[in-house]
């Protein structure tokens, strides 16, 4: 069942992008989702397995694992509410989940049937049109971030991957202009497949060499030219 807290958070969610309220509702009305509410560390969904629904996060904490050849167990990527899974996966031909999910605290989420962005229902409502279009924008959005994540990887010193990344993140800004990356430092080491160790050092090595500033997950690009040399 929706609960006004669903509705709320759905308002923030990019798959109800100018969506206003009653939108939502009558696009509910016609494409009502299965609500499941999960514990922490249970499983959502294993690797491997296919997966037929997006997933919309409405509350608590889900985490992408990804299992390799030995055995050793990868965090990818942490989703939290508003944030929305499934749209690589489920449209494909083969829609085997390359990741398991797993819940890290207490946990709600709504899952959408895939057939339902395939088109419109039955009313031709604006609102379920709306939410294709969204649908769409986030394939296109992932797919974009899928290229900048590779430029990223393409380069094999570990201070040129950090200057791709910020690069990327503060394009709009200027020399010593601070900015927010969406990552901790565990986060980022993961996005960029290094160790965390090695770019807690590297970063320090960047910012004793006047390249960078930082503080969390805030940083300054001190030397723009300096960067884009990595480049």
């Amino acid at each position: 069942m929706i609960i006004s807290e669903d509705l709320d958070l759905m308002r923030t969610s990019p798959l109800f992008a100018s969506c206003s309220t009653d939108e939502i509702v009558k696009f509910l009305t016609c494409n009502y989702p299965t609500i499941v509410s999960y514990t922490k560390d249970e499983i959502v969904h294993e690797q491997d397995v296919p997966l037929e629904n997006i997933l919309l996060i409405l509350k608590g904490e889900l985490i992408l694992e990804k299992m390799d050849v030995q055995g050793n167990i990868l965090v990818v990527e942490t989703l939290k509410g508003g944030d929305v899974y499934g749209q690589a996966t489920v449209f494909g031909k083969e829609n085997k989940s390359s990741m398991t999910i797993r819940a890290t605290k207490a946990s709600r989420v709504a899952r959408f049937p895939k057939r339902i962005f395939y088109k419109s229902c039955s009313a031709t409502c604006k609102s379920h049109e709306n939410v294709i279009k969204n649908m769409m924008a986030l394939l296109a959005d992932q797919t974009q971030n899928l290229n900048k994540r590779v430029d990223c990887l393409a380069t094999t010193s570990l201070k040129g991957k950090v200057a791709r990344y910020l690069l990327q993140v503060g394009k709009d800004k200027k020399e010593n202009e601070a900015f927010e990356i969406p990552y901790n430092r565990e986060e980022l080491a993961l996005y960029l497949g290094v160790q965390r160790p090695s770019l807690s050092r590297t970063l320090t090595q960047m910012a004793d060499e006047g390249l960078i500033s930082y503080h969390r997950s805030s940083f300054k690009i001190l030397d723009l030219d300096a960067l884009e040399d990595f480049r």
